[in-house]
């Protein structure tokens, strides 16, 4: 009897974490991402990491000045952070060279998080 109210408590929650996530995603905005990422991020990392990956790469389509090259820098580390995110910012890093070669203050802030140690992280 205890085994199935475990069972279903944990399916009540993962069902009220999967509608969560169909709002959060199906919304497409960064912020409430960001907001409920705690709750997300276990069983949906890809999906957080492919929504700050769009939103990185739609911003970059427009110069910006260095303190926003600096934000842009965190959350390339942020992204570090989470299951798969080395990979993901990398490639984000990788991608922005070759674009965005010319902005100088970009590429001083992107080197810098390519420049960092990956240790510790997931």
């Amino acid at each position: 009897m205890l085994s199935n109210d475990s069972y279903s408590i944990s399916d009540k929650k993962k069902t009220s974490q999967d509608r969560l996530a169909n709002y959060v995603f199906s919304n497409n905005n960064t912020y409430l991402i960001e907001k409920y990422e705690s709750l997300l991020i276990e069983s949906y990392s890809e999906l957080v990491l492919e929504a700050y990956a769009n939103d990185l790469n739609k911003a970059a389509e427009h110069t910006a000045d260095r303190s926003t090259y600096k934000r842009w820098a965190d959350k390339l580390r942020h992204m570090k952070t989470i299951k798969g995110g080395i990979e993901t910012a990398d490639m984000i890093i990788d991608r922005w060279r070759e674009l965005y070669c010319n902005r100088r203050a970009m590429m001083q802030e992107i080197n810098k998080v390519a420049d960092e140690s990956d240790f510790g992280v997931k």
